[in-house]
C-alpha cells in the first residue's frame, strides 16, 4: 500500500510599517491574522481533528514559525488552543507531529558562520516557544523552504534531534516536576489538577515533588506506584 505524508507550513511575519518612525504594522499584522485564522488555520486545524479521532491510521505533520506562534497569540488565542486539542487528539497512536525549525522562518542556515550560531539560537528560541505553548520537545528539524546540505544537517544533529522515548505526566494534584532529558538543560514546572505535559528523549531524569499528584506514561505504557501523596521522588527512565 503506498503511504503519503501530509506537512503543513503556518507562518506569518510581523509586516513593517511603511510610515517612518514606526516600526511593526501593528493594525495590518492584525488584520491579516485574523481574515486568514477564519478561513484557514480555524477551519483547517479542525477538519485535521475530526480526521485524527475517526482515522486512527491518519497522520500529519505541521511546522509553525515562531512568529506565527506570537501573533496567535497576540491575536486569535483560539487558533494556540485548536493546535493543541488537535496534537492532543493525536498523542494516544501518535499521529500528529510538530516540527522543529527557526524562529523566524529565516535564511540564517546560509549565513557564511561555520558555527551557524544565529541558526543554533532561533532553533533553540523555536524549541522553547513550542515547549511552553504545547509541553514537547520537537524531535524533527524542518529548515525554511525545505533548504537542504549536510552542514545544515550536521549543525542540526549536533543540537540532539532524535526521536526516543514519549514521556507523559498527567497531573491529579498540584505537583512541582523537575525534567532533564538527553543530559540537556533541565526545566522545572508546577502542573495544577488536569494539566498535562509531553517530552520526548532517549533518557530522562526527573524529580517529582509530589509523587501521588501525576500519573506517568512512558512510550505508551503506564508507571504504576509511584508514591504516596506528598512524597519527593527522583526517577530515571528507561
Amino acid at each position: 500500500m503506498p503511504l503519503a505524508m501530509f506537512y503543513f507550513q503556518l507562518h506569518q511575519p510581523f509586516r513593517l510599517h511603511p510610515e517612518r518612525g514606526k516600526f511593526l504594522w501593528d493594525d495590518k499584522n492584525r488584520e491579516i491574522f485574523l481574515k486568514v485564522a477564519e478561513k484557514c488555520y480555524l477551519p483547517a486545524t479542525q477538519m485535521f481533528t475530526d480526521l485524527i479521532s475517526t482515522h486512527p491510521s491518519f497522520k500529519i505533520t505541521l511546522s509553525m514559525s515562531g512568529t506565527f506562534l506570537e501573533q496567535a497569540e497576540l491575536y486569535k488565542p483560539d487558533v494556540i488552543r485548536a493546535l493543541q486539542k488537535l496534537l492532543d487528539a493525536g498523542q494516544k497512536k501518535d499521529q500528529v507531529e510538530y516540527l522543529d525549525e527557526t524562529y523566524y522562518h529565516s535564511l540564517t542556515s546560509l549565513f557564511e558562520d561555520p558555527l551557524r550560531l544565529e541558526f543554533r539560537e532561533q532553533t533553540s528560541l523555536h524549541r522553547e516557544k513550542i515547549r511552553k505553548i504545547f509541553g514537547i520537545f520537537p524531535t524533527s528539524f524542518r529548515n525554511t523552504e525545505l533548504m537542504y546540505n549536510n552542514p545544515i544537517a550536521e549543525a542540526v544533529g549536533d543540537m540532539g534531534n532524535e526521536e526516543q522515548f514519549l514521556l507523559v505526566i498527567n497531573a491529579t494534584e498540584e505537583t512541582w516536576i523537575r525534567i532533564q532529558g538527553n543530559d540537556k538543560e533541565p526545566f522545572q514546572v508546577l502542573l495544577q489538577p488536569g494539566e498535562k505535559i509531553s517530552h520526548k528523549a532517549a533518557r530522562f531524569s526527573m524529580d517529582i515533588g509530589n509523587a501521588g499528584g501525576v500519573r506517568l506514561q512512558f512510550n505508551g505504557k503506564n508507571i504504576e506506584n509511584l508514591g504516596k501523596s506528598g512524597q519527593v521522588i527522583h526517577l530515571r527512565l528507561p
